[in-house]
């Protein structure tokens, strides 16, 4: 039998990398990974300055980058399952999901010792629930590994203020914590609402929104909705207002500016934008809009706070810690220094990996305490 030769066996590989399906997407799926692992590679000055840049590039455009790199690959897409329900659409999170129905993953919940719901990041406007798999995939493995807490998560796809401005995606967060607690019965003290920037902002904004829930006539009907074992925030957008004096004095230690926040709002809440500078200001400091400036005095819950000194968002963080604090809401925070907006979830925006997963790993260790006491 003839050896086929070097050149033959080249062009059979070619043909199939290229001439099949599964062959442009093993190749695709490659290169995406080589281009992320490439970027961490990249001087921290340097990626945090390319970043900003990028977030500052028209919403369209900056989407489409964010969920071409975003993309999940290989053996993250065995863990994804979508969820369709009428009010929201999520993704549940959690090896080996994607082979299982939505009937036995439903079912299967009860018996899970965490769930996290979690509300992702992007100003409203952009972003996606499936954007930081691997963030989500070490949480979930070092649960299981390292405290026999069996979890998953369930990653809200809310619609993005680009097509569903405010308040389209509060409400769709609130449906899905009633889903968890009212259609699959889930006990509350096993439950965890977490999110990042504008997801921070829908974490608070959805535990008040349970403290007033007996308040509001369409939700009379309903069977309480207790609040959950915890919140996590990381580096939570608390103030959708401009003018907070880190918004100049971290300007270009960050990966955001206020121009792109300003941006965000103005898809957001566009009412806001018929406003003269005065009004738009005073509308934009209400409680239910910066809930840096809300009464915290019946949340029961502990929280968990994350921020860093070179934040744009680090003064109004730090004036939301201290009005929780002032409230008497227990209240625990992660502050590293030197680093950029929501680096403990997205590992591109931190200054190394190693930071980014010892960060991440003591929020984890932090969730576990509190379906553990």
């Amino acid at each position: 039998m003839m050896i086929p030769s070097l050149s033959y066996l080249a062009f059979a590989f070619v043909l199939v990398i290229f001439g099949t399906r599964n062959g442009r997407a093993l190749l695709f799926g490659h290169s995406l990974e080589l281009i992320r692992s490439s970027v961490l590679h990249i001087p921290y000055p340097l990626r945090r300055r390319m970043f900003a840049i990028l977030l500052n590039t028209p919403l369209p455009f900056a989407k489409r980058i964010l969920d071409f790199a975003s993309k999940p690959q290989g053996k993250q897409k065995g863990w994804i399952h979508n969820v369709q329900k009428s009010a929201f659409t999520a993704h549940w999170i959690g090896p080996g999901v994607a082979t299982l129905t939505l009937d036995a993953i439903e079912n299967a919940a009860s018996d899970l010792d965490l769930i996290i719901m979690y509300c992702h990041g992007g100003g409203f406007t952009v972003g996606n629930s499936t954007m930081y798999m691997p963030s989500f995939m070490l949480m979930v493995d070092r649960m299981r590994q390292q405290h026999g807490i069996n979890a998953r998560i369930l990653s809200v796809e809310y619609p993005l203020a680009l097509e569903s401005p405010y308040p389209k995606a509060q409400e769709a967060c609130f449906s899905t914590y009633q889903y968890l607690v009212h259609e699959l019965s889930i006990s509350p003290s096993r439950i965890l609402l977490a999110g990042d920037s504008a997801g921070g902002w829908l974490v608070i904004t959805t535990l008040l929104t349970l403290l007033e829930q007996r308040t509001q006539r369409h939700q009379e009907s309903l069977p309480p909705l207790p609040s959950p074992a915890g919140c996590v925030m990381i580096s939570p957008w608390v103030a959708l207002h401009s003018g907070s004096p880190t918004y100049k004095s971290n300007l270009g230690q960050d990966v955001v500016t206020q121009w792109q926040l300003d941006r965000h709002v103005s898809y957001y809440l566009p009412d806001s934008n018929k406003l003269d500078s005065d009004q738009r200001h005073e509308f934009l400091m209400r409680p239910s809009l910066s809930p840096v400036y809300a009464t915290f005095t019946d949340i029961s819950c502990p929280l968990l706070v994350t921020y860093s000194d070179c934040e744009v968002l680090q003064f109004d963080i730090l004036r939301f810690i201290d009005n929780l604090r002032r409230d008497k809401v227990k209240t625990d925070v992660l502050c590293r220094p030197d680093q950029s907006h929501i680096w403990v979830i997205e590992p591109s925006f931190a200054s190394t990996p190693g930071i980014w997963k010892e960060d991440l790993e003591k929020v984890v260790d932090w969730m576990v305490k509190r379906v553990a006491n």
